[in-house]
């Protein structure tokens, strides 16, 4: 609650959507009441399960607080995430931030939703493992592509196809540490110290300055996201 209530400063709202919530049921509850409480003391709650394996074993269902309660959805697995995606869409919609999708073998289903709905203005394919048709359909509507570390393996022909049809003012990258370390390293924790080898590798294969990639990536980070400075 302590750290609820130290969130009250930011945009009132708190978006929970990590596979810890695909418990017991009745720890899932417990979890409820506590932001039920911060709900009443004005802090806008959404939390969805969009983890098919947990919403499973939560015997096929999703736990939405809406307006201080507890919704049981009764929904399958499949419909639970489609649920949970148009959510993170209207929210980030809704307050004009930034949209970042883990999509993992789902580029059809997602870019059909996004069409569907209507995508945010600053979309982001995080981690990005789609090929090159799938990047052309992200450069046709303005959505940003995210490189990690895989863009330095050696079977990773594909997503440096994938970067070269990419608009440079719409290239970011990543680590998703602790995973996906880059070479040489790969195999051992990742983390954002390691960046440099991807960016590098990056502008390698686009046959550009690094420095020049990496001022770029900047700019276009920060305008995705924001600035840093208070």
């Amino acid at each position: 609650l302590a750290l609820g209530r130290a969130l009250m400063g930011l945009p009132r709202l708190l978006l929970l959507d990590e596979p810890s919530l695909g418990l017991a049921p009745k720890v899932v509850e417990s979890i409820m009441s506590i932001l039920a409480e911060l709900h009443r003391d004005g802090m806008s709650l959404l939390i969805v399960e969009q983890n098919v394996h947990a919403v499973l074993a939560l015997a096929q269902r999703a736990y939405i607080l809406e307006g201080g309660r507890i919704v049981d959805a009764g929904e399958d697995g499949r419909d639970a995430q489609y649920r949970s995606f148009e959510a993170h869409i209207e929210i980030a919609k809704k307050h004009g931030i930034a949209l970042q999708i883990h999509d993992r073998d789902a580029h059809a289903e997602v870019i059909a939703t996004l069409l569907r709905v209507g995508a945010p203005e600053h979309t982001v394919f995080h981690c990005f493992s789609g090929d090159a048709e799938l990047a052309r359909i992200a450069a046709d509507h303005g959505w940003y592509l995210s490189f990690a570390g895989t863009a330095t393996f050696n079977n990773a022909a594909g997503l440096c196809e994938a970067l070269s049809v990419t608009p440079r003012d719409h290239i970011m990258v990543e680590t998703d540490a602790p995973y996906l370390t880059p070479s040489p390293f790969r195999g051992r924790p990742n983390s954002p110290y390691l960046i440099p080898l991807t960016l590098r590798a990056m502008a390698e294969h686009l046959d550009v300055d690094v420095d020049e990639l990496a001022a770029q990536v900047a700019s276009t980070t920060e305008h995705v996201y924001g600035s840093w400075a208070l």
